[in-house]
C-alpha cells in the first residue's frame, strides 16, 4: 500500500473505532465512518467489503495492539507472580482506557 492508502486505511479504522465504540455496531453507518475519516463513502468500500469486515478489522487491530503491549510488559518480568500481576494490570488498564468505547465490546452481539 502507498502511504496515502495507509493513511486512508488508518483513518477509516480510527473513525470506525470511535463510532462503533460510542454508538455500537448496528447504530453506526458507513457514511458516518466516511465522514469522520474525511473521505467519500465509496472509498470505505475500496478498503472493506462491508460493515462486518470493517468491524472485524477494527477489533483485530485493537486486539493485536493489546497483545503486543502485553508481550512487551511480560518480557520485563521473570517471576510467575510478577507476570500474573502484569496481566491483571494490563487487562484492567485496557478496559479503563476504553471506557468511552464500551459498545465496541458489548454492542456487537445483540441486534436491536
Amino acid at each position: 500500500m502507498s502511504s496515502a492508502s495507509i493513511h486512508k486505511h488508518t483513518a477509516i479504522l480510527d473513525a470506525a473505532y470511535e463510532l462503533f465504540g460510542s454508538g455500537g455496531f448496528y447504530e453506526t453507518k458507513i457514511s458516518e465512518v466516511a465522514e469522520r475519516a474525511g473521505i467519500a463513502k465509496g472509498t470505505v468500500y475500496l478498503y472493506f467489503k462491508n460493515k462486518e469486515e470493517l468491524f472485524m478489522a477494527v477489533t483485530r487491530r485493537d486486539c493485536e495492539g493489546f497483545l503486543q503491549q502485553l508481550e512487551a510488559k511480560l518480557q520485563a518480568c521473570s517471576s510467575l507472580t510478577g507476570k500474573l500481576s502484569v496481566i491483571a494490570g494490563h487487562h484492567l488498564f485496557y478496559y479503563y482506557e476504553r471506557k468511552q468505547h464500551t459498545k465496541l465490546f458489548s454492542g456487537a452481539e445483540q441486534q436491536p
